[in-house]
């Protein structure tokens, strides 16, 4: 056998092996090396993560702590604002009603008008002076300073309901209307019905008392008196359904706009009234 053939044979063999182990060897290295550096940087990226969540958290929850000072610093001013609102109301609802009594001295003279004839009145005082003294000592005697009222709900309108603020508009655009009336006659005006514009002061109350519609209609102005205690009983009703924190329904809001539009009329005619009264008299 030629020896120099298998030695040949045997390294060539043994040389396949080598270069077969060799590559499987740094192949495995190189893997070991990459898997290594992988799970390095995994290792790196985890512990980076877990320290950005860690940060995300510390900063969430300082966050939260901010939005709840912010949000309990919000809710106790607001509620410090609401319980000022309502201490604000509440002297608005008991000016509103001391309003009714300041009134007292008007309501008086509307409840003298109210039994008296105006026209048989109004054509005697002319030449009457003693008829007239007694109109001048019904206005006078009770309103020491005509039309000067001190009025302690001047500036309540924004703190009371438009229906409760309507219904106190209409009381006084009542009283007011028969103080103008006796006005008048202390002055022994000719026809002084030419100066009286009544129609504005009816669709006033049928506004206010929509059910007494009738009764307005039939009426004499004067008799409008008799109706001051139910504006009362409503004004209180309103001023109470206030206090007990009910909303302003929509119906309610439309009713007291068709008022206060109507006293805004009744008030320039009341105004016309006096002046033209005064004119009248001076003459």
């Amino acid at each position: 056998m030629d020896w120099a053939a298998w030695l040949s044979i045997g390294l060539y063999v043994f040389s396949a092996i080598g270069v077969f182990v060799a590559r499987n060897w740094i192949k495995a290295g190189i893997e070991k090396s990459v898997q290594h550096g992988f799970d390095a940087k995994i290792e790196t990226l985890r512990t980076e993560l877990l320290k950005s969540e860690e940060t995300f958290k510390s900063d969430l929850r300082s966050k939260e702590t901010q939005i709840s000072a912010l949000r309990d610093g919000v809710l106790s001013g607001r509620a410090q604002r609401q319980a000022l609102l309502d201490k604000r109301r509440l002297e608005a609802v008991e000016r509103v009603w001391s309003t009714i009594s300041a009134l007292a001295p008007y309501k008086g003279i509307s409840a003298t008008m109210a039994v008296i004839n105006f026209d048989a009145a109004a054509k005697e005082t002319p030449r009457n002076a003693n008829l007239r003294k007694f109109f001048e000592m019904t206005t006078g005697a009770q309103i020491p300073e005509p039309m000067v009222l001190q009025n302690p709900s001047k500036d309540e309108q924004p703190f009371v309901s438009p229906l409760a603020w309507a219904y106190l508009s209409a009381y006084k655009a009542v009283v007011f209307s028969a103080f103008g009336r006796a006005k008048l006659l202390e002055f022994g005006i000719e026809e002084p019905k030419k100066l009286l514009a009544t129609d504005y002061l009816q669709g006033l109350l049928k506004a206010a008392l929509p059910h007494q519609v009738d009764y307005i209609d039939k009426v004499d102005p004067g008799s409008y008196h008799y109706l001051l205690d139910e504006l009362e009983k409503s004004l209180l009703t309103e001023l109470q359904k206030m206090l007990e924190g009910a909303d302003v329904d929509e119906a309610g809001v439309a009713q007291a706009a068709r008022i206060m539009s109507m006293v805004d009329k009744v008030t320039q005619e009341n105004a016309k009234e006096i002046t033209r009264a005064a004119t009248a008299e001076t003459r």
